[in-house]
């Protein structure tokens, strides 16, 4: 398997600085972005409460999606998605997708795990970092972005992970933001949205697992999921 099975965890020192789920309906009439926060309103008031704040919606064409500064845990983040899918499945019995794709956008800082002057080839696999992992070329570099696209599944799911190095505004230390995109394009009903929903976020916690070292995944403290 390219990305083994791993031990489900959640970390105390958690690198997600977002999540984004997309979805790509067979039928949406034009919509805006304030008649969905009027439906979901509605149906769903504590939630609409939280929209605009920390939690996003996006419309592109038939593409819908969710985003969250705010991640909390899977099922919170899946309960939230499926509530918005509901709102828009019930106003315009709305019954296949096309495509959808979840995203996760971490940020590594250093001197938050106490990593602080550790070479990021011992706690990114090299096989994502590009020339960052080179000893003769590290000193060098002053940006990265290294973006590699992975066929999966017969084709029919994506991966592309985007590694690049950012600067704190803080403190001007150089982070690390990894992110980590799969999607997937088969028709579907709209009652399969919650197995596809769990298939990707597996694939995307080995995928993480398998792009970070052990050494890293250590100091961020994870704690074993029940």
């Amino acid at each position: 398997m390219l990305f083994p099975e791993v031990e489900k965890v959640t970390y105390k020192i958690s690198p997600v600085d977002s999540v984004t789920c997309e979805i790509q309906l067979l039928s949406l009439p034009a919509l805006d972005i304030a008649s969905i926060q009027q439906l979901v309103k509605e149906k769903y008031p504590k939630f609409s409460e939280l929209l605009d704040k920390k939690w996003k919606i996006s419309i592109d064409g038939k593409c819908l999606s969710l985003s969250t500064s705010d991640y909390q845990d899977w099922e919170d983040f899946r309960d939230k998605f499926q509530k918005l899918l509901k709102v828009l499945i019930e106003k315009y019995s709305l019954k296949n997708f096309t495509m959808i794709s979840l995203r996760h956008n971490n940020i590594f800082q250093l001197s938050k795990l106490g990593l602080k002057g550790v070479a990021w080839k011992n706690l990114i696999n090299p096989a994502v970092l590009g020339v960052l992992a080179s000893e003769d070329m590290v000193d060098n570099i002053e940006n990265l972005e290294n973006i590699v696209l992975i066929g999966l599944a017969g084709k029919n799911t994506t991966l592309k992970i985007d590694v690049k190095t950012i600067g704190n505004s803080e403190n001007g230390e150089l982070c690390m933001m990894l992110n980590t995109d799969l999607s997937e394009i088969r028709e579907r009903s709209l009652d399969e949205i919650t197995t596809a929903l769990n298939h990707l976020n597996a694939g995307l916690t080995r995928i993480f697992r398998w792009t970070i070292k052990n050494r890293l995944h250590t100091s961020m403290e994870p704690q074993k999921l029940q």
